[in-house]
């Protein structure tokens, strides 16, 4: 019933074309900015010679507990990163990050610690983590301008005085 509901918005998602980008993509959306970092990120893993075709899902979370993306934002991304599983494919067994029906590695993408001090300016830290190993976090300040959000990426350690 899952696949059904995620595959009529992934249709419709897929032939909105804004400014030819391709499937509606979030970073010119200041409303979704939680949804726009996801997809900015997303966008350079994908592009870069590093994707390996493991399981990779998105989430967020508030320090506890990671939780998918709203509906209609996962599947949006989903449709414009044909590689992004729905993150009811990844799952946390045994402290690692796993497909849930494979039970093979997977990675996942979390933004935490996200907030926004008004409608142009936000930031957050995203954390990508392989099976049970993280790879990367850094903080990203967004602002919205031009029509855009505009990402600053700094991969700085917490309490890192070199910088």
């Amino acid at each position: 019933m899952r696949l059904a509901a995620l595959l009529l918005p992934l249709a419709l998602v897929a032939c909105t074309t804004p400014q030819d980008d391709g499937p509606l993509t979030f970073v010119h959306d200041r409303s979704k900015p939680v949804a726009a970092l996801v997809d900015h990120v997303l966008e350079g893993y994908f592009a870069s010679p590093q994707h390996d075709g493991y399981t990779v899902c998105a989430a967020t979370t508030d320090g506890r507990e990671a939780a998918a993306l709203p509906f209609e934002q996962e599947a949006a991304l989903m449709a414009r990163h044909v590689s992004l599983a729905s993150f009811d494919a990844c799952s946390l067994i045994d402290g690692a990050w796993q497909n849930v029906d494979s039970g093979t590695l997977a990675q996942v993408f979390e933004v935490h610690s996200f907030s926004c001090t008004d409608a142009e300016h936000c930031s957050g830290f995203v954390t990508f983590t392989r099976w049970n190993t993280v790879l990367g976090n850094s903080l990203y300040r967004m602002t919205y301008a031009d029509g855009a959000w505009q990402f600053a990426q700094d991969r700085r350690l917490l309490g890192d005085s070199n910088g």
